[in-house]
């Protein structure tokens, strides 16, 4: 005779059990009453459940607006990245301007101080026409340290 498991009431078959199919299909019909919508989950990457993740990548993301003038197509957004290598991948996009063409965005590091770390990211749009004077752009960005994955 097999035993059910104390948390979900699942049950587990014994090794010499004989007509167990009935008991172990109930299992899927419990199993398939627990679901979590994906709003029910909120705690994925803050405390507790990240922080006990042993090797997690670093990472720094965020977001940076560039506001046209009407003339200006090219833009540059800087920012220190704060983590402990400046081996990093960044990844970037952007909301579509109403009137300013896209020609190119793309993003590089940068040692401000000369010692040696390239602490800050740099990222640069092209435009082929101007934004707007007063459009906003959103550049939203993730910096990660290869280091760490």
């Amino acid at each position: 005779m097999g035993s059910y498991t104390p948390k979900r009431n699942l049950y587990k078959p014994s090794i010499r059990e004989k007509n167990w199919g009935e008991k172990v299909n109930q299992n899927f019909d419990i199993l398939d009453d627990h679901k979590h919508p994906r709003e029910d989950i909120t705690d994925f990457f803050s405390a507790p459940f990240w922080q006990n993740i042993p090797d997690k990548p670093r990472f720094k993301k965020g977001i940076k607006t560039i506001t046209g003038n009407g003339s200006t197509t090219e833009f540059e957004v800087r920012f220190r990245h704060s983590l402990p290598s400046d081996k990093l991948v960044v990844s970037i996009s952007t909301t579509k301007p109403t009137t300013g063409k896209f020609s190119y965005i793309f993003a590089y590091l940068e040692d401000e101080d000369n010692d040696g770390f390239r602490e800050t990211v740099v990222i640069t749009v092209k435009f082929d026409t101007p934004p707007a004077d007063g459009e906003v752009v959103e550049i939203y960005y993730i910096a990660i340290d290869t280091d760490s994955i």
